[in-house]
């Protein structure tokens, strides 16, 4: 077995640098959405239903 690795130190600093990496990411993502959401063309059809028509319930 070899030497064991460092054991590095807890530091808050770094969960909340991680955090604020982690919320710029979100915000990020959510901006290009919403500021290109007149582009966004329709959501694709479901597994087995065809475009153009309408869903229907199978009884």
């Amino acid at each position: 077995m070899g030497p064991m690795p460092p054991r590095y130190e807890r530091n808050p600093r770094h969960y909340l640098a991680f955090l604020g990496l982690a919320a710029a990411i979100c915000c990020s993502k959510r901006l290009v959405r919403l500021a290109t959401w007149d582009t966004v063309q329709a959501p694709a059809p479901h597994f087995g239903q065809r475009p153009g028509r309408a869903a229907t319930i199978a009884s």
